[in-house]
């Protein structure tokens, strides 16, 4: 079989599948994922339900640890690092280790960009605020958690009628928030049964 250095960037559902899709086609590849998460290969569909503590353990969101691929695949899940560069003729790709600053080099032969999206944050006064936080990573639904935890929230607007926004609207409302969700676009993706929610939306 072919060898060589397989370098995976992004470690949730994408970054983490093709790297275990890699091991089991070709076993003699040297496989690394690189993410500048703390956490790898959880469960982003299930955010909003563990917001509404439908979901209660983040446990329960983690498929496996950087360990486990390790132990399981021999596949090298490094975390906390951040790629800054990537070189194509020299089939390099430089990044930054988050906790130390450290700048570290890899060499690939096959280079995978599994990094997602990124929430798409609109050009509004304010939205530095503390209590404004985007819904992408795990990470961040522990900072909602919290919010809603120690602010003792009454009242939430989720900014985008797409699948995610609908969802984390329906978990609030199922934890007593009165919310409402703003849209840009003159349709959203579908609609729940939830009275206490209110869809304000407009066309542009």
């Amino acid at each position: 079989m072919e060898s060589g250095n397989v370098v995976i960037i992004g470690g949730v559902a994408a970054g983490t599948k093709a790297a275990a899709k890699a091991r089991r086609e070709n076993p003699d590849l040297k496989v690394t994922v690189l993410t500048r998460e703390s956490y790898v290969s959880y469960a982003g569909c299930g955010l909003p339900y563990y917001i509404g503590d439908v979901i209660r353990e983040e446990k329960e969101l983690l498929v496996k640890k950087p360990e486990d691929f390790l132990i399981d695949y021999d596949i090298d899940v490094i975390t906390g690092i951040e790629a800054l560069k990537i070189a194509p003729e020299e089939k390099t790709v430089t990044a930054k280790d988050l906790s130390d600053g450290a700048v570290r080099e890899f060499n690939y032969d096959k280079l995978v960009l599994a990094t997602g999206a990124s929430p798409s944050i609109p050009p509004v006064k304010g939205k530095e605020l503390g209590n404004i936080v985007t819904v992408r990573t795990l990470r961040e639904a522990f900072a909602i958690k919290k919010l809603l935890r120690e602010r003792n929230i009454k009242k939430a607007v989720v900014v985008g009628g797409g699948m995610i926004g609908l969802e984390v609207a329906e978990n609030l409302v199922h934890t007593g928030i009165k919310t409402t969700v703003v849209e840009l676009a003159p349709h959203i993706k579908w609609l729940f049964p939830a009275r206490r929610t209110r869809l304000c939306w407009r066309a542009t």
